[in-house]
């Protein structure tokens, strides 16, 4: 699941529509006016409505634009002050959860994707939208790795596919690919039912579509090919490994193969502040999807967030592995020993974390951070308040711990550990990036983007307006 659709969105609307295997699923001509103009390049508008209505499939639940509270920082004399637009930006949106609203800071009405910008992660909660649905049908450098290690591994086989969207992606390959039998599973009820109507359609009595979370069904076959995309912007943040455990137990067949085989988090050290000099921020076109998460865990906490436009370019260290599932292979690694050695010389805030995935063995690899996809990098903030200055040989050494959250699915990451100059000085370190739960504004980067002036507070009554939802939330 995606940190951000727009990276994909973008790319389908310059480069057409890509294929995941011999069938290609179509938005309604209605389409055209649910996702709004913000979210392309105004040049772009005319071409994407085209694009959108020569589509056919049906929808998940549309995009809403969000009625968003703008308040303004101005000086007695009514301007933005320069200090405050350096501090907190000259815009800020309103966020209700419950009785309870804070603020989020806002840079403008939409985002370029190739300049660093910020995205929540959302697959974890999870928050589905029509407009992110479409994005992962465009995501063509994360379609092929799956596609081809489909199109290898099913001919002949049982296929069971872990979250199968309304669009049956993955099965409909298999079941082209020459699957003798397609098993579909699908939690959201209304994705479900989309799935259930497709099926019927384009593969009468080849795919069968099971309502329900895969932890909860039996089925009456065990399959020989698991398809799980169920991959976080960190690995195993979407709760993969406990997913496919149980599948193992219950689900497949001795011997069943995964797609994909394996994924690694790998970890090197960053500094946002240098990627962004004007401080963090959101555009208003992200707004509700950081309320939507919001709403989700039903508290304010210190999300985890993504970045997007950077590559290797941005990085400050040598890099280690955080995570490394290997899931044919039964060995779910998600701790342990963490060592970065400083390669440039500045200061360092955070960890940046990121994907290699590979979808079969011996197949490809996909780095996320050398390719545009929507598994973004996370960017981990560390628990100090200004940047560390590193020089090269400097030294960060972490022990990388990862718990279940309180719902015993999705895994929570601490990292603690110390800073060694190559003077002799040691500084501690610590980090964090939860499912929920945790302290608002703990980190400097929450801090920052949530404005710290402003602590969470109860919601005014008969206020101008409140955002809406900018996707189906079911947890």
């Amino acid at each position: 699941m995606p940190g951000w659709p727009v990276i994909a969105l973008h790319s389908f609307l310059n480069g057409g529509v890509p294929a995941r295997c011999a069938h290609v699923e179509r938005l309604p001509a209605s389409a055209n006016d649910r996702i709004p103009p913000t979210y392309a390049p105004a040049s772009e508008t005319a071409k994407s409505r085209a694009l959108l209505r020569s589509h056919s499939a049906p929808l998940a639940v549309p995009l809403q634009k969000p009625i968003i509270v703008m308040n303004s920082t101005r000086d007695v004399t009514g301007r933005n002050t320069a200090e405050e637009r350096l501090r907190m930006g000259s815009e800020w949106a309103t966020l209700v959860v419950g009785d309870r609203e804070a603020r989020v800071r806002v840079t403008g009405p939409a985002l370029d994707p190739d300049r660093p910008h910020l995205f929540p992660s959302i697959g974890e909660y999870p928050i589905y939208d029509a407009f992110v649905y479409q994005a992962m049908l465009a995501d063509e450098p994360r379609n092929e790795v799956f596609r081809e290690a489909i199109v290898r591994q099913a001919p002949g086989a049982t296929v069971l596919e872990i979250g199968c969207g309304p669009d049956l992606f993955w099965s409909l390959c298999a079941a082209d690919a020459g699957a003798d039998r397609v098993v579909a599973i699908e939690s959201l009820g209304d994705s479900a039912r989309r799935a259930e109507k497709l099926a019927r359609v384009r593969a009468p009595g080849r795919i069968s579509v099971v309502p329900g979370l895969s932890t909860e069904v039996t089925l009456a076959e065990r399959a020989d090919l698991c398809v799980a995309e169920v991959v976080g912007c960190i690995g195993g943040s979407e709760g993969m490994a406990r997913v496919i455990e149980d599948a193992r137990e219950r689900l497949l067949s001795p011997g069943a193969q995964v797609v994909p085989h394996r994924v690694r988090t790998l970890a090197a050290t960053v500094c946002l502040a240098d990627l962004m000099p004007d401080g963090p921020g959101v555009s208003e076109s992200v707004v509700p999807y950081v309320q939507s998460v919001f709403r989700a865990a039903d508290s304010f906490f210190d999300l985890r967030m993504c970045v997007g436009g950077i590559g290797y370019d941005a990085i400050r260290s040598t890099t280690g592995d955080v995570e490394d599932l290997r899931f044919n292979d039964g060995d779910h690694r998600q701790s342990g020993e963490l060592r970065l050695t400083a390669t440039r010389p500045g200061g360092v805030d955070g960890l940046l974390l990121w994907l290699d995935l590979q979808g079969r063995r011996g197949g490809e690899h996909l780095d996320t951070l050398a390719t545009q996809t929507n598994w973004l990098p996370v960017y981990v903030p560390l628990l100090a308040g200004e940047p560390i200055s590193l020089v090269p040989g400097d030294v960060i050494e972490l022990e990388v711990s990862c718990e279940l959250s309180a719902d015993g699915v999705h895994p929570e990451y601490r990292f603690a550990g110390t800073v060694r100059h190559t003077d002799g000085r040691r500084v501690p370190v610590t980090a964090e990036s939860l499912y929920g739960g945790s302290a608002f504004r703990q980190s400097p980067l929450h801090e920052a983007l949530f404005g710290a002036a402003e602590p969470a507070g109860p919601a005014r009554d008969g206020r101008a307006g409140q955002p809406s939802d900018a996707a189906a939330v079911q947890p």
